[in-house]
């Protein structure tokens, strides 16, 4: 019982920020949990390999939405990503994300 109880809590939580909050700060956020679930280290950088769509959906936003975003981190040398995959740098902090607008 205790288990459904903290998984309803978490599925309350998730909904709560998609009804909420701005699209940079839920893709910070479910990438931060996806580290490390699905996520690797390829050259000092940590991979998490989805696609822009599959992040799109999981953040309940459109893949235009995240491969804007993709591109800005981008330019901030904070991510690479790929129509495969999405690989954060080193030396950045995945909070950065949701500094965005």
């Amino acid at each position: 019982m205790r288990i459904m109880a903290k998984r309803l809590q978490v599925l309350e939580g998730r909904f709560r920020e998609i009804s909420t909050e701005r699209v940079a700060p839920r893709l910070a956020r479910e990438l931060v949990r996806l580290l490390p679930q699905v996520g690797r280290r390829v050259d000092g950088a940590l991979e998490i390999n989805l696609s822009r769509e599959e992040l799109a959906q999981m953040t309940a936003t459109t893949l235009f939405t995240v491969s804007r975003l993709a591109l800005e981190l981008g330019k901030a040398r904070h991510l690479e990503s790929s129509t495969r995959s999405c690989s954060g740098k080193k030396s950045s902090r995945p909070v950065g994300i949701s500094e965005l607008k």
